[in-house]
């Protein structure tokens, strides 16, 4: 007999991921240099959850696994593209295609491109004719990118909810992450 859990809450994840992440990143070191650290992250996630994960699945970049292999989360990192048509066409079409419970974009965009990536991110969700999904199937799309406040340089990661029909859940969410302190160019900076 196999033991029913809650879905992944995205909601959570989000702060979990902002607080983990709080002055252990820096910007300039963004894209492949965070793509191990992230998927690291939520790899811990999976396993304090009782899922197994797996990375690089049919051109995901990680999936999580319940016990009866339905996958319950589909995560996609994109940490070099800027392009938000490159951006659904390469990393989002592969979350719209693929049968998950809950899916994660995270990428890394100028405001501007982030209103155009959102608005055919839901305009592509709600013309998807084949509804093969989950009724419950949730997107959560994480934009980061780099601010001040009070003057000094942080990451801004802003968070969006949608319905598999690409009705939004709640409001966008911000969150605040301080940047890691700036080493000497030879010493090591871990990022987690």
């Amino acid at each position: 007999m196999t033991m029913q859990r809650s879905p992944p809450d995205l909601k959570k994840i989000f702060v979990d991921f902002c607080e983990h992440f709080d002055g252990r990143l820096l910007w300039k070191r963004r894209g492949k240099g965070w793509t191990d650290p992230i998927l690291e992250f939520f790899a811990r996630k999976a396993e304090e959850q009782g899922y197994r994960h797996q990375r690089e699945y049919m051109a995901i970049d990680q999936v999580w696994w319940s016990e009866t292999s339905d996958i319950e989360l589909a995560l996609e990192h994109e940490g070099q593209i800027r392009d938000a048509a490159q951006l659904l066409k390469k990393e989002m079409s592969h979350l719209i295609d693929l049968k998950a419970l809950r899916k994660v974009l995270i990428a890394y965009v100028s405001e501007p491109d982030e209103k155009t990536l959102v608005d055919n991110i839901v305009a592509r969700l709600q013309a998807h004719r084949l509804r093969l999904t989950y009724p419950s199937e949730e997107y959560m799309i994480i934009i980061g990118r780099p601010v001040r406040q009070s003057g000094k340089p942080v990451l801004l990661f802003r968070r969006f909810l949608f319905h598999y029909n690409g009705s939004q859940i709640d409001a966008p969410e911000d969150l605040v992450v301080h940047q890691a302190k700036i080493l000497p160019k030879n010493a090591f900076h871990p990022l987690v």
